[in-house]
């Protein structure tokens, strides 16, 4: 999309946001204004050729990249007002639009930095949440807010088998005034209290506490569940919209893409064999849709019957490398090589795409069931982490009991149970 097109609609917005909190006392443009104007306007992502964007006059200097610019307008739950931001393949850029009494300020947040391992904003708050808890558990003493750098590290040892090796390096490399800016917004939810050793008394507060009946006293040795709740922000329906087609189209491409995907085995190269089975090489062409994994039917281009199956073990740029089982013996099998071919294996994608085209339709019409809502994020929803208590005696390990509490508490809409077959 044209970036010059895209600004003039987003200056429009800014234009409407003023006359209303110009003419409206306490008026301020939330949610649902950007929304109307989305719905209306129906804006979209767009690149920026140059190292800078200029908007109202006012001209950014942006992070010098060698990837593409993307960029887009959004409405930031965070911050409650709309916002710009851009991407290129390791900056991150957000400058917010906050209007107010028929003037708009336009602040420039700092640019976040996606390092090497792809390991996001978002991601890095989830690694200091866990941070949080194990301090909570092991180290009550520590006063999370005024955390030492020592104390950091030692807590990220704590919590490494959970991550991968290189993600816990990259988190050791942030400073400690990072850090703390982290724990301050993870934190944001969690009452001081729970987290420091000073007292905090909230002004606004009521500092008496119903008295507890003998029943309700817990007792002296019970172990406090410490939970978190989170909250997922719901999405406008234009960004739903948007996602929905995404999906839509990237299915239906990549389901073109598996039925039109053959390799002639002419030119594979046989590196050896063994009964009924040859491991082979072959150069395929740069764009092509394999992995390695990747399951795939040999067929004979005269009879075109089913006369083995291929396995993708490892690929290196345009050459794979894999084997071939047969039906018959591989050597009394080769003697046709050159008229076989392989083709991928019937997945479901084309059953997605098609799936995906439905929801797609109901999704304009208004006709999802609210489960739907909560999953593509048109609905606010909110939940607490189950319990890790063994509550029903299963001699279960803490992970499966914790699946099991998620599945059984109410409060918790969806649950994704993932693991390996049999789980």
């Amino acid at each position: 999309m044209s970036m010059k097109n895209e600004i003039e609609k987003f200056e429009y917005y800014l234009k409407e946001a003023e006359a209303h909190t110009k003419v409206k006392l306490n008026f301020y443009p939330d949610k649902n204004f950007y929304e109307l104007w989305e719905n209306v306007q129906k804006p979209r992502a767009f690149t920026i050729p140059d190292a800078y964007i200029k908007i109202r006059d006012i001209e950014f200097d942006l992070v010098t990249s060698e990837s593409q610019r993307v960029a887009c307008f959004v409405w930031d739950n965070s911050e409650e007002c709309a916002a710009l931001i851009i991407e290129t393949e390791n900056w991150r850029d957000k400058i917010l639009f906050m209007t107010q009494n028929g003037e708009t300020d336009i602040i420039r947040k700092d640019p976040d930095y996606i390092d090497d391992m792809g390991i996001t904003y978002g991601e890095k708050l989830e690694i200091i949440f866990d941070i949080i808890y194990y301090l909570r558990a092991n180290k009550k003493e520590i006063d999370i807010f005024s955390i030492k750098k020592a104390e950091y590290i030692d807590a990220l040892d704590g919590i490494s088998q959970n991550y991968p090796k290189r993600t816990i390096n990259v988190m050791k490399k942030h400073s400690l005034a990072s850090v703390k800016r982290m724990i301050k917004k993870a934190s944001e939810d969690i009452p001081h209290d729970e987290l420091s050793n000073q007292m905090h008394l909230p002004l606004d507060g009521v500092y008496i506490t119903p008295e507890t009946s003998e029943k309700k006293k817990s007792k002296p040795n019970s172990k406090k569940i410490f939970k978190r709740t989170h909250t997922i922000k719901r999405f406008s329906n234009w960004t739903v919209n948007k996602n929905f087609e995404l999906m839509k189209v990237v299915l239906n491409e990549v389901a073109k893409l598996e039925q039109n995907l053959i390799i002639p085995l002419r030119d594979a190269e046989i590196i050896d064999t063994f009964y009924d089975n040859a491991v082979f090489k072959i150069q395929v062409k740069p764009k092509h849709n394999l992995t390695e994994r990747s399951f795939l039917n040999v067929h004979t281009r005269d009879k075109r019957k089913k006369i083995g199956t291929v396995i993708i073990d490892i690929i290196e740029n345009t050459h794979i490398y894999g084997r071939i089982r047969f039906f018959e013996p591989a050597e009394q099998a080769l003697v046709n090589l050159k008229d076989m071919y392989a083709r991928l294996q019937n997945s479901p994608t084309q059953f997605l795409a098609e799936g995906m085209e439905e929801i797609f339709k109901k999704l304009q019409n208004n006709e999802i069931p609210e489960m739907l809502k909560i999953l593509s994020g048109l609905s606010e929803t909110s939940f607490s982490e189950a319990p890790s208590e063994d509550i029903y005696n299963t001699n279960l390990e803490e992970y499966q009991i914790q699946a099991l509490n998620s599945v059984l508490d109410d409060n918790i809409p969806v649950v994704l149970v993932q693991g390996p077959p049999g789980t």
